[in-house]
């Protein structure tokens, strides 16, 4: 596991995001521990060959903010969906009271289309995001992985309408 993280001026274009997040502002503008839980399947759970990004970001997001107070909880399972993940909302999202959920979600109904009704997943996801919007915690989704069977030809077409 990477113990040291380069560092990078970044432009705002590529780092920004197009909504805010009030909440984890607010949070990080606090003195108390700041909360991030990570949901997704083996790029956030990790796997041989797949290294995980939320203790990275922890690391880097402590450095950043000059803020040692910051917990990103990798609540990856490899293999899931937005199917199975909706049933953990509430153990591992919302007993956690985060300021922000990143959800990793929809690559394994591309990448893995023989298993998965995609229209289904879609629906799933669309369920999630409700359920999320009556709760005080910020979400940003992570697209499908920049992998062959994920490109932008090979996505359906709900995949490419969120996230145009």
């Amino acid at each position: 596991m990477v113990d040291e993280l380069a560092f990078a001026d970044l432009p705002d274009e590529v780092i920004g995001f197009k909504h805010p997040l009030p909440r984890l502002a607010k949070a990080l503008r606090g003195e108390d521990p700041v909360k991030i839980v990570a949901m997704g399947s083996s790029s956030t759970a990790g796997r041989e060959d797949v290294v995980p990004y939320p203790h990275r970001l922890e690391m880097y997001l402590r450095a950043k903010k000059n803020h040692p107070k910051i917990d990103v909880l990798n609540r990856g399972r490899g293999g899931e969906e937005a199917d199975k993940e909706l049933l953990r909302f509430e153990a591992d999202i919302f007993l956690e009271q985060p300021s922000l959920l990143i959800w990793q979600v929809g690559t394994n109904a591309v990448f893995h289309k023989q298993d998965y009704d995609i229209d289904d997943i879609a629906n799933r996801i669309a369920v999630g995001l409700d359920v999320l919007r009556t709760r005080p915690i910020d979400v940003i989704l992570i697209d499908p992985q920049y992998v062959t069977a994920c490109s932008s030809t090979a996505k359906p077409s709900f995949l490419n309408a969120w996230y145009s």
